[in-house]
């Protein structure tokens, strides 16, 4: 059972936990663990972490297909280091990102021990990671994690930052 659960907590990652695919996994998980004897409920630390990032971009923001833009996740009050991000382009707007462990840039820091955090998405004017003046730049409210999971909607030159 302890490896059952070690694999669906790593399938759980790559899904959205409100879908139905999480859901049933969560159930398995917690059969084996009730079967086990240790209880339905994870402890804190091992459930999957997921932020959900709903983004769009205005249509008045000209841009091609092809321009890159970033979604980053950083530590609300530290330096501009991701501690999780992800690359796409203009063509695959609007989109749903699910950013876990895997989008971690660095296993020293952990998206769970970032405190309060905030994500950002950049439409890139070079194509670049650096940072422009040009970009177009939306950062998200502050926000903790409850329960390893966040949700935010951002939308690229739609105010804000």
């Amino acid at each position: 059972y302890a490896a059952a659960i070690d694999y669906w907590r790593r399938a759980q990652a790559s899904l959205d936990p409100s879908g139905s695919g999480w859901q049933a996994l969560q159930s398995g998980i917690e059969r084996s663990r009730a079967l086990l004897g240790e209880g339905s409920e994870l402890p804190d630390s091992s459930a999957p972490t997921v932020i959900r990032v709903e983004l769009n971009i205005n249509s008045a923001v000209a841009a091609s297909a092809q321009q890159a833009v970033f979604v980053a996740v950083v530590q609300a009050n530290g330096g501009p280091m991701p501690l999780a991000a992800r690359r796409l382009t203009v063509a695959e707007l609007p989109a749903t990102l699910l950013l876990t462990e895997r989008n971690q840039l660095s296993a020293e820091r952990s998206l769970r021990g970032g405190g309060e955090l905030l994500v950002s998405a950049r439409l890139s004017a070079t194509g670049t990671a650096n940072a422009d003046s040009a970009d177009i730049v939306v950062r998200s409210a502050p926000f903790t994690l409850v329960d390893g999971a966040a949700s935010v909607a951002l939308t690229l030159g739609g105010g804000g930052d």
